[in-house]
């Protein structure tokens, strides 16, 4: 947790040291075992792996990664490999906003995960389907498939990152049916539980302390208490920049530059909203590209910038027009499928 704080001070000073640090560090080793496997199947679990340690940062690598896995475990009829690449390209798709693509891969995955009785990858398998059911929105569902995933991992009676960011997951489904103290209950245990993660047992997934500060985050802003939220908002910015998650970084801005908009200081809320969005177009998040012009627009307009605000529109159209291209396309090859 020092090392995590030193981060965040540094950060604090000096936000181009940040982009230096910004790297997960499991995606070097992962790449050298990859180049040092003797084995197919131990190549097909080590690229499921790399597609988790880019799925935050570089969402078209992930996809690659996964896809790779996944067909060469299709090949070699290896349902635990082919299982593990699924889900890992079923969360990558959600982020680039194809939700039905998603869904579709990580049901598929997780009857591999079944079928190859691998129970972590079938935890990873309900987790990733019960975070998508919150975007859908639908967190009755979400929570029926992440109380499945925490079952999973309890009954290996150890301390996981994947089985805190599942406690943290279940925290963001209360909030989102508007249950805070169950929110709360959930992400506070989660926070104190991912301050005891030795190191060494972090998963390729990352990290899940930056998003489960944002979430205390919105907890506090939800109850009324501005700058306890703000804090916080603050900490996951900071932490999620030194880790490279690219994903919580964006959707904390966009919560900071609400946040401000709420207190009616655009200046703050613009600047947040822009680090928001440039942030999602370097990374390719489509449903933040969407999100934050939409919110940058407004903010333009109650600003009495008609013509930035315009220009954001545009962009806000673009990137909606995206996602239902998407969305239709899929339904499409689906239906003819």
């Amino acid at each position: 947790m020092k090392l995590r704080i030193l981060a965040c001070l540094l950060l604090t000073c000096n936000p181009f040291l940040g982009q230096l640090l910004a790297q997960n560090l499991h995606t070097s080793p992962l790449k050298q075992l990859l180049n040092q496997a003797k084995t197919d199947t131990t190549r097909i679990l080590l690229m499921a792996d790399l597609s988790a340690s880019y799925r935050y940062s570089q969402p078209d690598s992930a996809l690659w990664y996964a896809r790779q896995g996944a067909g060469l475990a299709e090949q070699l009829r290896y349902a635990k490999g082919e299982g593990r690449c699924l889900t890992q390209l079923g969360f990558s798709l959600s982020e680039k906003g194809d939700l039905v693509s998603a869904l579709s891969e990580l049901l598929h995955a997780q009857g591999l995960n079944r079928l190859a009785q691998d129970p972590l990858g079938l935890a990873q398998s309900l987790q990733a389907i019960g975070y998508l059911y919150i975007t859908f929105p639908d967190a009755r569902q979400a929570s029926n498939y992440l109380f499945q995933a925490k079952a999973l991992y309890d009954s290996t009676h150890t301390i996981n990152p994947d089985a805190v960011q599942t406690m943290a997951d279940i925290g963001y489904a209360y909030r989102y049916q508007n249950q805070l103290n169950l929110a709360n209950k959930y992400q506070q245990r989660a926070y104190q539980l991912a301050l005891q993660l030795p190191k060494t047992s972090e998963s390729a997934w990352g990290d899940p302390l930056p998003f489960i500060l944002r979430e205390l985050g919105l907890l506090a802003e939800k109850s009324g208490q501005l700058e306890q939220g703000i804090r916080y908002l603050k900490q996951a910015k900071a932490l999620a920049l030194a880790t490279n998650n690219r994903q919580v970084y964006t959707r904390t801005c966009n919560s900071l530059a609400t946040i401000f908009q709420k207190k009616h200081q655009l200046d703050s809320a613009l600047y947040y909203a822009k680090q928001a969005l440039t942030t999602a177009q370097q990374t390719g998040l489509t449903r933040g590209i969407l999100r934050n012009s939409q919110l940058a627009a407004q903010l333009f307009k109650a600003n009495q910038q008609p013509d930035s605000a315009l220009k954001y529109m545009e962009l806000m159209q673009v990137a909606n027009y995206s996602l239902f291209n998407q969305t239709h396309q899929t339904v499409r090859v689906h239906k003819s499928g």
